[in-house]
């Protein structure tokens, strides 16, 4: 009877990979890293490039009005109306309370409504002159087709809101504005009736 001897236990012995092995498995290895982190990289590329495509398609709104009392200028000199109070301002507008320059962040079709209020406080009747203005660059010029007028009797009863509306195709960057003359004296805008409301419905 043989008695197995504990010393001399079964082993099972690997044979060690010669270099050149070792190299192709890590150079393996570092491709298949590097193949990964491209993947990563452009799979983040892709969802930023969604992330802007959806923000492009989203609806927002500015929306504003002035607190301005001031006489209306006459003579054909157009004065700038100021924004003062914000009731809405998405993402894709930039704007400073009291300025008279609204900014469009970004491309897209862009609905435009204004309520325009002057109060004839003389006692001559009058007619009053609005205008939108864009500046995409090389200074402030007409916006297309958006000059009204309001037409004020007298004291007490000449008060006249100019509503216009329009479409317009804008881009990231362009500045709009306001604007308002008077045909005599005595004309001044309307605290809290004159408004603007702007509309990104899509690119």
């Amino acid at each position: 009877m043989t008695t197995a001897n504990p010393s001399m236990s079964s082993q099972i012995i690997l044979p060690r990979p010669d270099d050149d092995r070792e190299r192709e498995v890590f150079a393996a290895i570092a491709d298949r890293d590097k193949e990964i982190a491209e993947r990563i990289e452009e799979i983040d590329d892709a969802a930023k490039t969604l992330d802007l495509a959806i923000g492009a398609l989203q609806r927002a709104f500015f929306m504003a009005a002035t607190t301005s009392t001031a006489a209306i200028g006459t003579g054909g000199a157009h004065a700038d109306v100021p924004w003062n109070t914000e009731f809405k301002k998405d993402e894709g507008f930039s704007h400073s309370a009291g300025s008279s320059e609204i900014y469009l962040d970004r491309d897209g079709l862009y609905l435009i409504h204004v309520d325009a209020t002057a109060v004839l406080t003389g006692a001559a009747r009058c007619m009053s002159s609005w205008r939108l203005r864009v500046n995409t660059g090389g200074g402030y010029a007409p916006l297309a087709d958006t000059r009204s007028y309001g037409y004020h009797g007298t004291t007490g009863v000449g008060t006249n809101t100019v509503p216009m509306t329009c479409l317009y195709v804008g881009s990231a960057g362009d500045k709009l504005k306001l604007q308002v003359t008077s045909s005599g004296a005595g004309l001044n805008l309307s605290s809290g009736t004159t408004r603007i409301l702007i509309e990104r419905a899509g690119t």
